[in-house]
């Protein structure tokens, strides 16, 4: 009897022994695994809070081994390259994507940041003149998002998350 150690090249392959009886000639075959390891994606905002968004992890062979809308998902692949892309389809923040090498346990978190967006205010007298004057943006609950005075020519710009406002000039 001699004991056969098989071995890929790769470290990411796993390792197979077998007791061969050598009385004849014989042939063994091996089929040879991967090394497997959790991948964890987490998705939060720029608070921590979590958001459940689209996650799409692609492998090393180009095959989609994750699709799906989630916070946060566990799950055992194959060692190797992954591309990881995570969006939400009503654009409230950045997507991101990144690429990793699985070859141990591990875990990606993901921080979006909440797609921003111009609000130009323009404030005018009765006969359509310019106004330099004060204002103040108020989001949908009460607080204060921005606040300050146009330019001489009426005009103010401020950049703010997707959401609704109310604008009070003057």
């Amino acid at each position: 009897d001699i004991e056969v150690t098989v071995a890929g090249s790769d470290p990411i392959f796993v390792s197979q022994n077998t007791t061969v009886e050598t009385e004849s000639d014989s042939t063994e075959s091996f089929d040879l695994s991967r090394e497997q390891y959790e991948l964890s994606v987490e998705v939060t905002d720029s608070n921590s809070n979590a958001v459940s968004t689209d996650v799409v992890v692609v492998d090393f062979d180009n095959n989609t081994v994750i699709d799906q809308s989630t916070d946060s998902i566990t799950q055992t692949l194959d060692a190797g390259d992954y591309s990881i892309e995570v969006a939400q389809s009503d654009s409230v923040y950045v997507g991101e994507s990144a690429s990793l090498t699985l070859d141990s346990t591990q875990t990606s978190t993901f921080d979006l940041a909440e797609q921003q967006y111009n609000l130009t205010i323009v404030a005018n007298d009765a006969s359509g003149n310019p106004l330099n004057t004060t204002y103040s943006v108020v989001d949908s609950n009460g607080n204060e998002q921005a606040s300050g005075i146009t330019f001489s020519d009426g005009e103010a710009v401020e950049t703010l998350p997707q959401g609704d406002y109310n604008v009070t000039i003057g």
